[in-house]
């Protein structure tokens, strides 16, 4: 393994994270739709997501990489004054991305190209209080026009392609959309090369933020403006 696809990023437990903010861990969550499936996060790393939302309250919360929406329905349950944008890359445009995204072709074996474009969105036929604070957004997050969204979320959860140079593209987009004392939770660190490498990059150019972690017992990285 070379050194840039070696994890650099701190390690951190989360609940003592949680402790070190003065945030009171006294909380009560709810899961809906807990099956998971090839494509979703862990149990643990969508308690730490969820448990993050619940305590720290984010009024605007942006999810690049929906999937079959299992993250976004459980967010929106335990944050319930938030309204969450989440962004997809349709199946349409998995060839025409402006980035190329990881498939069986590739030297390292990986795919993402069967994950994009699920239509069948687990918030469909929940309560009208939880659809309704939830827009998808169907675009390559890549061409997504950001100029929008500018300082305009408190939370982000970027789990969209896993290639470096998407991964590295929505961190830099991501860093233009947070507030002030807003998060940033990044997935599959220490997994996909393209995320390690693109998180290595990130962390070193932002001078080795202290408030940035990555999460024992997960491939959760979470940085905390």
């Amino acid at each position: 393994m070379t050194d840039k696809l070696k994890p650099i990023i701190p390690r951190k437990q989360f609940m003592d994270l949680i402790e070190e903010k003065g945030l009171d861990d006294f909380t009560t969550i709810n899961f809906k739709c807990l099956k998971y499936v090839s494509g979703n996060i862990s149990m643990t790393e969508l308690f730490y997501i969820v448990m993050a939302v619940s305590l720290f309250r984010p009024k605007w919360i942006m999810e690049f990489g929906t999937f079959n929406g299992r993250t976004t329905l459980n967010m929106a349950i335990n944050c319930s004054d938030s309204n969450i944008v989440t962004v997809d890359l349709p199946r349409n445009k998995k060839h025409r991305t402006k980035f190329p995204l990881e498939d069986k072709g590739n030297q390292r074996g990986l795919d993402e190209s069967g994950y994009v474009g699920n239509k069948a969105k687990l918030w469909k036929g929940q309560d009208p209080d939880i659809v309704n604070r939830i827009t998808q957004v169907w675009e390559d997050s890549a061409k997504l026009k950001f100029g929008f969204y500018k300082n305009k979320f408190d939370f982000l959860f970027i789990d969209a392609s896993h290639t470096y140079e998407n991964c590295k593209n929505d961190s830099y987009n991501g860093h233009k959309i947070i507030k002030k004392n807003g998060i940033i939770f990044w997935h599959d660190y220490g997994g996909w090369p393209g995320v390690i490498e693109a998180l290595n990059e990130y962390y070193l150019e932002q001078g080795k933020p202290k408030d940035m972690y990555w999460f024992n017992d997960t491939s959760i990285v979470g940085r905390f403006f």
